[in-house]
């Protein structure tokens, strides 16, 4: 997987597919800056995502049925976080305990 990205702090724009003969998806975000959905270059969507009040995100088929795991691999989330799974994001908060 290669992917590539906007101007702006978390924000992919672009997944690139190396080992499904350089597929090209893109990405779609909501006004949380959560990746919404990923479409082909044909502009057909191909996976959704939606996301509960605490993030924790539900991956969808293009008909809005649950899935367990991205069909694509995609590890970009809520708000344009990358998760190492769908549970847990990858940048961690230090707590200074007081």
């Amino acid at each position: 997987m290669d992917t590539r990205y906007g101007p702006g702090i978390d924000e992919p724009i672009i997944i690139i597919d190396v080992a499904d003969n350089s597929a090209v998806y893109y990405y779609h975000f909501d006004g949380l800056c959560s990746v919404a959905a990923l479409s082909n270059v044909n502009g057909e969507i191909i996976e959704r995502y939606s996301y509960d009040i605490f993030g924790e995100p539900t991956i969808l088929s293009p008909s809005n049925e649950s899935r367990e795991t991205s069909d694509v691999n995609n590890s970009y989330m809520f708000t344009g976080r990358r998760v190492k799974n769908t549970l847990h994001p990858i940048r961690n908060i230090n707590q200074i305990p007081v």
